[in-house]
């Protein structure tokens, strides 16, 4: 399988280098910026922040919204590209989106042609098997008619983005639930795949299940 980055949001431009996770150098890649899910939120100011920042860092980002496009313009699209960047936004919308244009299948066919994949928080949960812990959240979403939370299985456990110590009841009360396992990522971490080996990487220690149960 292809290398992918699963972050909680784009603060590892700062924190990390890249190049240790990817195949092509950063600043040498052509990245697709899939924005879909800034199209249904109430403030999609984080997508102007990040395309500021890569700006200011002379990386080739090209915006893209993969909504009402077909599977074989999408396609034909991603032959040009290094690495795919989803950014978050509302999860569900995303992973609609994905199944509706098919975008799953062509996403697999790139990624084991060698493409990179970096995800930021609901770009990272729908690599996972499910998207069930976008529902442990104060915001009301909107579900996109999404009854079905399964999403692409690229990981073996589910995430829970943007840890801070205000959220750990939610997710206390919320995993008995779970049917996989559950790693947690705070703003300045990230998990780096390179086939079955899955670490953490960034600032800070993990946060662990253990030790939100014994705080």
């Amino acid at each position: 399988m292809s290398k992918l980055i699963l972050a909680s949001n784009t603060n590892f431009l700062d924190i990390l280098d890249l190049n240790d996770y990817l195949d092509i150098p950063i600043q040498k890649a052509k990245v697709l910026y899939i924005i879909t899910g800034s199209n249904r939120v109430h403030d999609d100011s984080f997508v102007k922040r990040h395309l500021k920042r890569v700006a200011e860092r002379n990386l080739n980002y090209t915006s893209y919204d993969i909504e009402g496009k077909s599977e074989t313009e999408i396609s034909k699209t991603m032959e040009d590209y290094d690495i795919i960047h989803m950014e978050g936004g509302n999860t569900f919308h995303i992973l609609r989106t994905i199944y509706d244009t098919s975008f799953n299948k062509i996403l697999k066919k790139r990624l084991d042609e060698g493409m990179n994949y970096i995800g930021t928080s609901a770009g990272s949960y729908v690599m996972t098997p499910s998207i069930i812990t976008a529902t442990w959240n104060d915001r009301d979403f909107d579900r996109s008619g999404l009854e079905d939370f399964s999403a692409l299985n690229y990981v073996p456990f589910v995430l829970k983005a943007h840890y801070s110590e205000d959220r750990k009841q939610s997710i206390l009360d919320n995993v008995s639930g779970l049917s996989w396992p559950l790693r947690i990522l705070t703003d300045d971490q990230a998990i780096a795949v390179n086939n079955d080996d899955y670490n953490l990487i960034g600032n800070g220690p993990e946060i662990t299940l253990e030790r939100l149960q014994n705080q």
